[in-house]
């Protein structure tokens, strides 16, 4: 049996909040995958070999380009002559052309929202709407857990061998881009890092490469991975002992790896999808917001931590 997941949402974290669904439909069946390329949905589930990727452009469209949009995507479902068909998004554009394709079984988050349903969607833990969806329709619970082709990650650590550990991994951006935390309290995490920790990988997105200039940092032991694969990055994360980074992709990669992970969020909005309780997915991580903890209490949980590694 063929089964597809349609993710049209965006980044990293989407699809990694959708992994028990992912984990479920691909158990005794083959699993299609439609989703953006920036969600980088064919690294992240490399080792599940019955999951297929295909990538698929659902980048916002005005009112002309949704309709060609409805029929591109509705034929490329079409011609994969699925069973079943999956999508959690609650976006009517999107929906329309899922409702009219072929696969003779639909599961859908929801059609037609009212204002307030769609408010409440928006404020609700991205990981509650994948469990609500699952439980809803009888499908198997799975956990939010991600591993790494083994012999693949193996490859690809020991191009790295020559970096001393333990490692830290820092993420001072986010891919939408949201309020991060100040540069000014990671240049500081990092003078506490190298006290403890032999190689400080820092990321960020390529396009925000004027950071690295503002944090000025020259030396050999801090690693810019800017420029890295993404793979590369998955797997430096993987064998980092710890992960400190804003609420983004990397650090829902890092949590769902059970790294241990202290996010830190500079969100203002203050609704309940930022919160403290929107904590990440394990036990393993913490998360911050600098509405309810100030930036001194952060700082210090983190030079803790360190102590204790």
């Amino acid at each position: 049996m063929t089964k597809i997941l349609v993710i049209p949402h965006r980044a990293i974290g989407d699809l990694i909040f959708q992994l028990p669904l992912i984990k479920s439909l691909s158990e005794n069946s083959n699993l299609i995958i439609i989703a953006p390329s920036t969600t980088k949905a064919d690294q992240l589930l490399e080792k599940y070999k019955n999951i297929e990727v295909k990538f698929f452009d659902f980048t916002d469209k005005k009112f002309l380009s949704k309709i060609k949009f409805f029929f591109n995507l509705k034929k490329f479902i079409n011609t994969f002559n699925a069973n079943e068909i999956y999508c959690l998004s609650a976006t009517t554009w999107v929906l329309l052309p899922i409702i009219f394709s072929k696969p003779k079984k639909k599961f859908l988050y929801g059609f037609f929202h009212s204002k307030f349903k769609r408010n409440k969607f928006n404020s609700t833990k991205p990981s509650q709407i994948t469990l609500d969806f699952i439980n809803k329709n009888k499908i198997k619970k799975n956990n939010f857990q991600l591993s790494l082709d083994e012999n693949n990650h193996k490859e690809i650590i020991k191009k790295y061998s020559y970096y001393k550990k333990p490692w830290i991994f820092l993420s001072i951006d986010s891919f939408h881009n949201a309020p991060n935390w100040s540069l000014e309290n990671y240049k500081l995490i990092i003078e506490e890092a190298k006290k403890y920790f032999s190689t400080i990988f820092v990321n960020t997105l390529p396009k925000h490469h004027h950071l690295f200039d503002q944090l000025n940092i020259n030396e050999t032991n801090i690693v810019l991975t800017m420029k890295y694969d993404w793979r590369d990055i998955m797997s430096l994360i993987n064998d980092s002992q710890i992960f400190i980074g804003n609420h983004s992709g990397p650090g829902h990669l890092a949590d769902a790896m059970n790294i241990r992970s202290i996010i830190i969020n500079n969100n203002t909005h203050k609704n309940e999808l930022w919160s403290k309780k929107s904590s990440f997915l394990d036990n393993n991580s913490i998360y911050f917001n600098t509405w309810e903890t100030n930036d001194n209490e952060i700082k210090n949980f983190i030079i803790d931590e360190f102590k204790k590694k």
